[in-house]
């Protein structure tokens, strides 16, 4: 995962103002809680964090908010065809991982060791509900002549109905406990779950080749009933600023492709 590196000047001048209203998944509230921490430093101008609700926010019954932050491209593209969101930017760019278990009994630490283990019939959990990331999974694999679907399935891509759930911390319990073999997640949402984790010794992660090009902008949007253009403007520039990288670099991790780092 890489930070947005475009870097803009602030103009605005430090002023009392209304909340900004954040609205965004929980998995992203400890980067966004230090952003807005530095800009009401910054500026003056406080930031409150809405949690998500998929369902109020396409109902659009969710209170009135300023900006949208989601990994959900599906969704955000609905938003901004329906007029709901009126300007989007890269908030940061997202990369499929598979996670397995250090005891497995073969060694995987890249994709082809999953074809020399054809004949097993692994057990895949994808961490999202989402499309997007099932749809990168799955074609990553074939593309690498890991068969997914066909007379001899290796890779069983679980739903809400199939799994416990598809949480990522869950996931990756069940992974711990041998129930399944295989998760795939996003590499952010990894790296969120794994800082000061007692899970950073029990996996490793595979990545897929740079070649395959399948990372992903996680977008985040100004709506169009926001209080104040200006001011979501100036947070966006915010998150560009050097500042705002350095914030990032500081809450995620990097995550090589056959270990965990602490």
């Amino acid at each position: 995962m890489s930070f947005v590196t475009m870097g803009f000047g602030i103009s605005c001048g430090k002023t009392e103002s209304n909340p900004l209203k954040i609205v965004c998944d929980e998995k992203f509230y400890a980067i966004v809680d230090q952003l807005k921490n530095g800009f009401h430093e910054g500026f003056g101008i406080p930031v409150v964090l809405l949690p998500f609700d998929e369902h109020l926010v396409q109902k659009e019954q969710v209170a009135c908010y300023d900006l949208l932050l989601i990994d959900n491209p599906a969704l955000m593209k609905h938003l901004c065809d329906n007029g709901v969101i009126v300007e989007t930017m890269d908030f940061c760019y997202a990369t499929p991982v598979l996670v397995v278990r250090k005891d497995v009994p073969f060694s995987v630490t890249n994709i082809t060791d999953f074809v020399a283990n054809s004949e097993k019939n692994l057990r895949l959990a994808v961490a999202s509900e989402h499309l997007t990331l099932s749809e990168l999974v799955r074609n990553g694999l074939e593309k690498n002549q890991v068969k997914t679907q066909g007379k001899n399935v290796q890779f069983q891509f679980q739903n809400k109905k199939q799994t416990k759930s598809q949480n990522l911390t869950s996931l990756l319990q069940q992974l711990k406990n041998n129930e399944i073999d295989i998760v795939a997640c996003w590499d952010f949402d990894l790296s969120q779950i794994l800082r000061n984790s007692e899970y950073t010794k029990s996996f490793q992660t595979i990545q897929f080749p740079p070649e395959l090009d399948n990372t992903v902008p996680i977008l985040i949007g100004i709506a169009k009933d926001c209080t104040d253009y200006a001011v979501c403007c100036v947070f966006l520039d915010f998150i560009k600023s050097n500042i705002g990288q350095e914030i990032y670099k500081n809450n995620f991790q990097n995550i090589d492709n056959n270990s965990l780092k602490e």
